[in-house]
Formats: C-alpha cells, structure tokens, sequence
C-alpha cells in the first residue's frame, strides 16, 4: 500500500547512499571484493526471531543468495525493468478486479460470488506470505528458484482466469495469482534491496491504479484479455529472472564454512490452518448473505470448520510450533498488536466499501464498465495525494499522531456522508465524498506505518513487517466478504418484499441479484424497485465501513506517539 514510500527514507539515489557516497553498485554488499567479513543489516533478519538468535540481535551472519550478474547499466536498466514490472503487476492485481467481477461473475450467472474473485487473491497473498518472507525460502534455494516459481505460478493462475469455463476455475486463478505475486513482490525487495525505495514507489502507484486499469481495460479488450494480457509480460520477467541471476555455491557447501544460519523452520501447519480459517469465514458470509439457499446444511459446517480451525491455529501458534506465524511476545510489544488490529479494520473498512463503487454506479445508472471503473478514480487521488503530503510532514515533523486522528476524522466523515446522503437520488458529483475518503485513508496508511516502525524491536522487524501486510490482506478478505454479505441480504430482503407477487418472483430476484445489469431489461417500475432497494442496501456497506474507521480512530487516540528518530 501507499506505507511503502516511508520505508526506505534514508535511501539516496541509484549507486549513491543518503550521505553521497557511491556504492558502486547496486548489488547486496556482500558480493564486493573488500566486503567479505561486513554483512549488511538486511542480512540478520531472515532469522531474526529463531529461538538461537533472540537474544543475539547484536550477531548478524552473512546471507548466501543469488543476485544479478554484475554489468553495465544498460544491464541494470533490464534487471530494474523487471522488478519495476513484477511488482506492478503483483501490487495491480490487488485491486485489480475492484470494477470487473460483477461483470465476470455475471458472464457466468453467479454475480452474488463475484467477491470472491477479489478476497481469492488477497487469500493467496496472505496464506504465503510467511513462506517468501523476507526471502526465507531463498536461504535454502536461493534466489532464482523461488522467483522463477512465483513467476509461473502467477502466470499459471493468469492464464486459468483468462481461459476459466466457470467461476470456480477463475476463482482458483485468482488464488494462484496471489501466491506469485506475494513472492514476486517479497522476494525482488530482498534482491534490489540498494535501490527499495524505488520499488516501493511503484507499489504505491500499483495498488490504486489497479481497480481502474482493470475496468478500462475490461472495457476495451474484454475481461479474460485482461487476464491473458498479463501472461506475456510475467514470462518476460522470468526469461529476465533466468538470465539475468546468477547462482552461487550451494547452501550446503556454504553452511559447511560457517557462512549461513541454519535451516529455518515453515509452520506449514500454521500457514494451512490460518487459510482454513480466512476460507470458512468467506464460505460463512456467502451462505449468510444468500436469503434463497437451499443449502442450509453449508452454513453450520462452515461455522464449525472456521471455530475448529481457529481453536487449532491458536494451539499450534502456542505449542506446537516453534516458528509461529504471530508470536505472541511481538503482539504486546509496544502497542503493537493494537496497531495490527487497526490495519485489519482499516482495511476492513476500505476494502468493503471501494470494491463496490463500480457496482453501485451499474446498478443506478447502468454505465458501461470503462465508466463505473472511472467513478473509483476520486479515491486514487485522493489516497494518492494524501500520501504524498502526509509522508513528507512525517519525515520534516517527525510526528504522526495528529495527522493520524485527522485521517480518521476525515474518512469517518465521508463514509457517513455517502450513508447518509446516497440513499436519495445519488448525482455524480456526489463522488467527491470518494476523494474525502481516499484523503483519509492515505493518510491513515502513512501514518499507522511510521508508527509501527519506530516501536518494532530491530530484532523483530521482519517478522513484524510480514505480519503487517499480512493483517492488511486479511482485513480485505474479511471486510469485502463481510459488506457483500450484509449489503446483498438487505438487497435481497428488499426486492422480495417490494416486487409485486407472481410466479416468477423468486426467479426474477435471483436474476437480479446475479446479474448487474439484468433490471435494465425490465419495466420502469421494476427497475426503480431495485434501484431504491440497491440504494438502501450500499448505504449498510457505508454505515459498516463508517463504524471500522470509528474503531480505528478509537485505537490510534490509545497508541502513545513516538517520536521519529528517536
């Protein structure tokens, strides 16, 4: 997310460190030919939070990876290409289908899972996360391995999108993309780690320039080109990735001199149990969403594998594991787990109401998907703006706090004005109310981010920062799953009771409720039955959203601020 851009402030130019010194190049600095006994301090997190090196933060051992060959720059414009590339992609995809799974969840007659195609790809994101942090898998692989396999899994799950013959198939192409693009994005900040700041301006660019990308693209192309159209430029950056790393000795051989920690250990079960769990709640906000199932039975299974799932992650994560994915020591370090749960409701709160908008302006006032993906363009600049200005007072102020509470106050004031105010009649320039919106929660993401830096433990920042973009993917899951289900039963509730009585009521409402645009084929009195009932129904998910911000703004004013640099 927009956080990014705080994360290297100290970072210079290309070649250059922040005090004008040259590096030489921009390869870790462990490669260069006088650098053989100074590790650099990325190097010590990979296993930072293993038992043997808790209480040794002061040791950092060297990292044994692979890197780009050392060439001219010409050489190093395609390697950065790459990277460039990879994490666009990676970070697009996240949004990419905020304006669009309407539409492909329409095509195949079950608009009411078209969520689904959305929270999938946060799911894959989040559930690998932990194995690609901060390049732990490359500690037993290297580099080039782990890369070249996010690549063609990202790809694979492009193309089983692009080509699905049903919603499913797209679904678990969706999850697959997520699993690559995790790796693409984890794995390219530990090879390109000189020049990361520059990679992260590219993630802030990526994530709101994503929802509508997808739309405009769906609009002129179709959307499974917009899928398939992502293949050839993956396969580019693993023929680059293939080309361009090299290898090194084995782990092994290296492990053998003393050069490298030892394996590290992957809580597989822990990983698979808190999928399970992010699974079963979408499975439960699906059923609780659907007034019509039949399949009643789904419900109670559901809720039983989410609570045995949840009763059986927080017993590995205590006992079983001696790596576990959320320790609980990181949690009440300095407010921190407070602030963890800020992130899943800020994203609960932003994902649930902005994977909407271009649903909302389909149903109302039926605009071609080009336009309705052009309605989320008010919350990119605004997000994008809101960064922008806010990380440069951090950085000049050093403070956080009021800007934080000033965010919340703005997002909690937009999203009761949408509640309140689209109820009746909703005009276009009611959109600003989005751009007051994306101002508050950019806001909010700088901030919550500089204050998580200054109070993580240096020992302790890789894990803390794996575990915050991983309560960010959770908070979208959850929150799009969540507004769905509510805002889809309100919809529901409404149609069957204002639709006038006939044989073919039940059947009209599941058309309407699948298809976006299929009350635009009906009579004026019915469309105007469903557009009030829409209507009614996006004024839950702002209410819903309004209250996740308040709980934000609740928190934040707990946190104690810490001085940046202090």
């Amino acid at each position: 997310m927009v956080e990014h851009e705080l994360s290297d402030l100290s970072t210079g130019p290309i070649g250059h460190d922040k005090n004008g010194g040259k590096k030489g190049d921009y390869l870790s600095n462990e490669h260069s030919p006088n650098n053989e006994a100074s590790p650099n301090k990325e190097d010590s997190l990979n296993n930072e939070d293993s038992p043997n090196n808790e209480d040794s933060s002061d040791k950092v051992q060297k990292q044994v990876s692979y890197h780009f060959q050392q060439e001219p720059s010409g050489a190093l414009k395609l390697d950065l290409t790459m990277a460039w590339i990879g994490v666009f992609l990676a970070f697009a995809d996240d949004t990419f289908v905020f304006t669009t799974y309407g539409t492909i969840a329409s095509q195949f007659g079950h608009g009411s899972m078209g969520p689904w195609l959305v929270t999938a790809y946060n799911l894959g994101f989040a559930v690998s996360l932990p194995v690609w942090q901060y390049g732990r898998v490359c500690d037993i692989y290297g580099y080039r391995y782990p890369i070249q396999a996010a690549y063609l899994i990202f790809c694979i799950g492009c193309a089983m999108s692009g080509f699905a013959v049903n919603l499913w198939i797209a679904i678990v192409g969706r999850f697959l993309s997520g699993v690559g693009g995790s790796g693409m994005t984890d794995l390219l900040v530990v090879i390109v780690n000189v020049l990361r700041s520059y990679i992260s301006i590219v993630m802030t660019i990526a994530v709101p320039v994503g929802a509508p990308l997808g739309g405009a693209l769906t609009q002129w192309i179709g959307w499974r080109w917009a899928f398939v159209l992502q293949i050839p430029m993956g396969l580019f950056c693993l023929a680059m990735a293939s080309w361009r790393l090299r290898i090194v000795k084995k782990r092994s051989d290296a492990q053998n001199k003393g050069e490298v920690s030892p394996r590290p250990d992957f809580n597989f079960l822990g990983i698979f149990l808190l999928g399970l769990c992010v699974a079963s709640i979408m499975t439960i906000c699906q059923f609780s969403g659907e007034l019509r199932s039949k399949l009643t039975i789904g419900l109670p299974i559901a809720s039983s594998i989410f609570f045995v799932s949840v009763l059986l992650f927080g017993i590995n994560e205590r006992c079983w594991t001696n790596a576990p994915l959320i320790p609980i020591k990181l949690l009440k370090t300095n407010h921190i787990g407070a602030m963890y749960l800020a992130q899943i409701l800020l994203l609960f709160s932003y994902g649930g109401i902005s994977s909407h908008i271009t649903e909302f302006w389909i149903r109302t006032k039926n605009y071609n998907n080009g336009l309705a993906a052009a309605c989320i363009l008010p919350v990119v600049f605004g997000n994008v703006l809101s960064a922008f200005i806010s990380s440069r007072i951090v950085q000049k102020t050093g403070r956080y706090k009021i800007i934080l509470i000033a965010g919340c106050m703005v997002a909690i004031a937009s999203n009761a004005l949408i509640a309140g105010r689209w109820p009746h009649r909703p005009l276009f320039c009611d959109m600003i109310f989005y751009a007051g919106m994306g101002l508050g929660v950019g806001a909010i993401f700088v901030c919550t981010f500089s204050a998580l830096s200054v109070s993580v433990p240096s020992q302790m920042t890789a894990t803390a920062m794996t575990n915050y973009y991983l309560c960010q993917q959770l908070g979208l899951v959850v929150g799009v799953s969540v507004v769905s289900s509510a805002s889809r039963a309100v919809f529901e509730k409404d149609l069957s009771q204002d639709i006038p009585l006939s044989k073919d009521k039940s059947q009209l409402v599941g058309h309407v409720l699948n298809d976006f645009r299929f009350a635009f084929t009906l009579s004026e009195e019915i469309q105007s039955i469903v557009r009030n009932g829409f209507l009614q129904s996006f004024g839950v998910m702002a209410a819903i959203s309004c209250g996740g911000l308040v709980l934000v703004l609740l928190i934040c004013l707990k946190v104690p601020e810490k001085p940046l640099g202090k």
